[in-house]
């Protein structure tokens, strides 16, 4: 919706995504997995001041190695439909006027009449504001072994003075209890926290306390500051933890090797013997990890 120039608004009641398991069957929502709930979703662009403002009451995921299957499935499909479009409408522009339809689309950007607007909005700096009052996310790992995050009231700010920081009131890891199987048990809580974000290096992110034994080159290098009221580790009866960090490992690998499965899909000249190849273990580096500093007022450790 167009309120005026200045304002631009989109909002929907719901948004629901099903993953459908069986197409063979009288009624469509038997056995559909519903892996992504968004509700009363509102979003505003200010074109005066450059400010978006994005406001999600409720976002419901759920998340598995089948819904991953279907959603890099259903992209691949998508994308070899849209390249071919591409290519014919190339093919036609070239046939035509002798150039391509990029080239078209460039000289058609050119002599618009709306560059100028964009060239006044590009001098305000870019702000926005994402509100989120409740997410949920299930995430169900190889060998049954199932996640749970909730993060409540959580806020990200962008202002024209201010490096990007975000806050929320809980952030909680849940796992299923080893002798309750309808249970949820918390692995680690983390309670009223604010985390800045800092890309430049030289600009220091935490000014508020410099003691004289502290290391000003440690805390000007600080890149991403965690400030939590509590921060609440727990490790419940027998629970075994390398489980978890070992499915989790699998899962990944799982979905890289589909979508290296899926990247021939959609060719039709492949021979009839064709396989997918397996990824074998390769040399991998380390990940460049950026410093992140956790202060807490209060640290408690449950076993």
């Amino acid at each position: 919706n167009v309120i005026n120039k200045q304002y631009i608004m989109t909002d929907f009641e719901f948004l629901k995504i099903f993953c459908v398991k069986n197409f063979v069957r009288s009624n469509s929502s038997i056995n559909d997995e519903l892996f992504f709930n968004l509700k009363h979703f509102t979003l505003t662009y200010n074109s005066l001041l450059n400010k978006l403002i994005c406001k999600i009451p409720i976002i419901d995921m759920r998340i598995s190695i089948e819904i991953v299957w279907s959603i890099l499935f259903v992209m691949e499909v998508l994308g070899s439909i849209t390249q071919h479009g591409d290519d014919k409408l190339v093919q036609v522009n070239a046939d035509a006027t002798g150039t391509t339809s990029k080239d078209t689309k460039k000289d058609q950007i050119i002599d618009t009449p709306l560059e100028d607007n964009h060239k006044n909005r590009s001098t305000i700096p870019f702000t926005y504001h994402i509100n989120l009052d409740l997410m949920m996310l299930h995430v169900t790992l190889p060998s049954s072994i199932k996640l749970l995050l909730e993060l409540s009231s959580f806020d990200l700010k962008k202002s024209s003075s201010q490096i990007p920081h975000m806050s929320f009131t809980a952030l909680r890891f849940y796992s299923i209890h080893p002798y309750k199987e309808d249970m949820w048990t918390p692995l680690l809580i983390l309670s009223y926290a604010v985390i800045k974000l800092n890309m430049d290096k030289n600009l220091p992110i935490d000014t508020d306390q410099h003691s004289e034994d502290s290391d000003d080159h440690e805390d000007s290098s600080t890149q991403i500051l965690i400030d939590a009221t509590s921060f609440r580790f727990e490790v419940p009866f027998e629970f075994v933890f390398y489980k978890v960090f070992d499915n989790l490992l699998t899962f990944f690998k799982s979905c890289r090797q589909l979508k290296y499965n899926f990247k021939n899909l959609m060719k039709s000249d492949l021979p009839k013997d064709f396989k997918n190849s397996t990824i074998l273990p390769t040399k991998v580096h380390p990940l460049k990890v950026p410093k992140v500093r956790l202060k807490a007022k209060y640290f408690e450790f449950s076993m």
